[in-house]
């Protein structure tokens, strides 16, 4: 079981960084696999990494090119944070992996952490679009309302439960928004600059492969965050985290 006495963005890095790295071909392999429809749509329509006013390959009309990225988009979310959030929590809880013997808890979470992600979604676009601000902190506040919508089976209320978590960490959550954003950029702008041009053939490759990397990764800091605040907060023995895995 994993010991926390504090809130610290390094060792939360650091930890999700050494889960990953131990159970690399499991968790890319679920990301994979919750990434495959937008793959397979890419190849026939370019929709991977496709915007709203691009034109599309082939005969789909922009209007449902939008509609197919967001849904399968909501979807590749929804399967890999209820995966990986389960197997995270459980290794961090336990020393255990089970990720495909999982599959009936994971299923089960995704009607729950869909609504939670376009909720969440919406509130945190809507607060972007006032002054960017308060889109940040609600950002903030619900940073493990996904989590909590996996481990407690919340819908809704799960929102108001991150909020609880998050209170007096939030200078803490913004640094690790910072370095969150540069993992999810960084990797994206390199090969921009570098693969587009010299190696166009094979960028969307490289692109796909990143993004289960980097969607994979992401998923798994959410998981440490919000295994660390509930310690700290209702210690190692919380009800709610020790009885999912018995």
């Amino acid at each position: 079981m994993r010991q926390v006495h504090s809130f610290h963005i390094a060792d939360i890095l650091r930890t999700a960084f050494s889960v990953y790295s131990n159970n690399l071909l499991a968790f890319s392999l679920v990301a994979a696999i919750g990434c495959l429809p937008l793959f397979i749509l890419d190849m026939q329509y370019g929709l991977l990494f496709w915007q709203p006013g691009e034109q599309t390959d082939g005969a789909l009309h922009p209007g449902r090119a939008f509609l197919l990225a967001l849904f399968f988009g909501l979807a590749q979310g929804a399967w890999v944070a209820a995966a990986l959030t389960y197997s995270v929590v459980r290794i961090l809880r336990t020393g255990q992996v089970r990720v495909l013997g999982a599959l009936p808890q994971i299923v089960g979470a995704l009607p729950r952490v869909l609504v939670v992600t376009v909720l969440g979604s919406l509130g945190i676009i809507a607060g972007f679009m006032l002054i960017i601000v308060p889109g940040i902190v609600l950002l903030l506040m619900w940073w493990v309302a996904v989590p909590a919508a996996v481990v407690e089976g919340r819908f809704a209320s799960a929102l108001a439960r991150s909020y609880d978590l998050t209170e007096g960490c939030k200078g803490q959550l913004f640094a690790l928004l910072v370095v969150v954003f540069v993992i999810s950029l960084a990797p994206e702008l390199l090969i921009a600059m570098t693969l587009n041009e010299a190696a166009p053939a094979i960028a969307p490759i490289v692109q796909a492969l990143v993004l289960v990397v980097v969607t994979s990764y992401i998923a798994t800091v959410d998981a440490v965050v919000y295994h660390d605040l509930r310690v700290l907060k209702e210690g190692p023995d919380s009800n709610a985290i020790a009885k999912i895995f018995e």
